[in-house]
């Protein structure tokens, strides 16, 4: 089991059944932020041979949500194109990701480690409507789901834990009662995957790889 907490949060599992049960209609756009301010140069995200880089520590989220819409509506994505800005040679401080699903769902996804300040916003819009959470990585800070349908807002406030509580608690279910959970090995691979292939359309190296790591290995 992989802990991608965010998943546990109520706010989360809104989205998730308004995406579901067609609250929102046929999904149209996926649109995904997560930037925070820079670590210290000293920092080990930022270290190569640490397996660092901006996509390994948020990008890694963007993609599985991402990921999670693909899952919902039974269609997996691929890259259409992406976009780099390097902090220092093959390790990135940002990226800008576009993606296409089955079925015309289109997804633009962006994450920067060198942000002048903290956005965590995850859109799904839909012929019917549109859902925003607005910090769905830290869903404690801002439990709140807005949804807009017919041209009314309506902001929904839901789950009053953390999300690591409520993974917890998801974890001590699934241990004790055999309820399955979130994520799965084979969702934990193909997360990896779109990573690994998120470098190479980039012009990067996949992290770990030997070219990479270099003397490391010797």
């Amino acid at each position: 089991m992989e802990g991608f907490h965010y998943l546990h949060h109520p706010v989360n599992q809104r989205l998730r059944e308004l995406v579901t049960s067609g609250e929102l209609g046929e999904v149209q756009q996926v649109d995904i932020e997560l930037s925070i301010a820079s670590p210290p140069d000293s920092d080990p995200r930022w270290s190569l041979e640490l397996a660092g880089g901006a996509t390994m520590d948020l990008g890694c989220y963007v993609l599985n949500a991402a990921r999670q819409i693909g899952r919902w509506v039974d269609a997996p994505p691929s890259v259409v194109n992406v976009e780099a800005t390097l902090k220092k040679p093959n390790v990135d401080a940002a990226m800008l990701v576009e993606l296409a699903y089955p079925g015309g769902i289109r997804g633009r996804l962006h994450w920067n480690m060198e942000a002048e300040s903290r956005q965590m916003v995850w859109a799904v819009t839909g012929t019917a409507g549109t859902a925003v959470v607005p910090a769905f990585a830290v869903p404690h800070m801002d439990n709140r789901i807005v949804i807009t349908r017919d041209g009314r807002m309506e902001g929904q406030t839901l789950g009053d834990q953390t999300s690591f509580t409520y993974q917890l608690a998801a974890l001590a279910d699934t241990l004790q009662t055999g309820a399955e959970f979130l994520i799965d090995v084979d969702d934990s691979v193909a997360n990896a995957e779109l990573i690994d292939e998120v470098y190479r359309r980039a012009g990067l190296s996949p992290r770990g790889s030997e070219a990479d790591l270099g003397d490391v290995l010797v």
